[in-house]
């Protein structure tokens, strides 16, 4: 069995744009994932689960990401 050695390459500099207006451990990974993706224009109804969405949509709107609608 091997291992994977993850890389330390930097985050890109919209990542750590919204890592910054969260508070931190206000996030998973998969969240950050999922605004990241609707940052970019996805449609995130269309990519995750309904129930993952809602979820998602009520603990970013704390946040001030509105993630119904396209972002602007």
């Amino acid at each position: 069995m091997t291992t994977t050695k993850t890389s330390s390459r930097p985050l890109p500099e919209e990542v750590e744009t919204l890592r910054k207006k969260l508070p931190k451990n206000a996030y998973g990974t998969s969240l950050l994932s999922a605004l990241l993706l609707w940052w970019n224009g996805y449609d995130l109804r269309d990519l995750l689960p309904r129930s993952t969405f809602f979820r998602f949509k009520r603990k970013l709107l704390t946040y001030g990401f509105d993630i119904s609608g396209g972002h602007q």
